[in-house]
C-alpha cells in the first residue's frame, strides 16, 4: 500500500547543505545553513541550539527555500571558553519534512575573558 497516494499534496522533505559547522574565532562568527524543500507542500520547522553561545536566525520558519544564519557570540562567551579551548555541540532542525542534526565544533583562538 502506497501511503503517498492517500495525500492530496506531496509531503515536504527537509534538505540541508551542511552536516557540520567548524568555528575558529577570536571574537564573533557568522555562517549560513541552506535549507531546501526537495518534496512538495510547505516546509515548516524550527532549529534548536544546544549551546548558549550559538544561535540561529530565523529559528522558526514556514517556506520552501531558506538561508539560516548561524551566530557564535564569542564576546559574551556564556559557555566560558578560554584561549585554545575546544567545544563540541549540536543543533537540531525539526520540521514537518524530517529532522537533521548539525554538529558544531568551536575553537576559541583568543582569550576573551570570563
Amino acid at each position: 500500500m502506497d501511503l503517498k497516494s492517500h495525500f492530496e499534496f506531496p509531503l515536504p522533505i527537509l534538505s540541508v547543505d551542511k552536516d557540520t559547522i567548524n568555528i575558529e574565532t577570536t571574537d564573533l562568527f557568522e555562517d549560513e545553513i541552506n535549507i531546501k524543500n526537495t518534496g512538495g507542500s510547505l516546509l515548516e520547522g524550527k532549529i534548536y541550539s544546544h549551546a548558549r553561545s550559538v544561535s540561529f536566525e530565523p529559528s522558526e520558519w514556514q517556506c520552501n527555500d531558506l538561508n539560516i544564519k548561524c551566530f557564535f557570540a564569542g564576546i559574551n562567551n556564556p559557555d566560558g571558553l578560554r584561549q585554545g579551548d575546544y567545544f563540541s555541540t549540536t543543533a537540531v532542525i525539526v520540521s514537518n519534512g524530517g529532522e537533521k542534526i548539525i554538529n558544531i565544533n568551536i575553537t576559541n583562538t583568543k582569550d576573551i575573558g570570563r
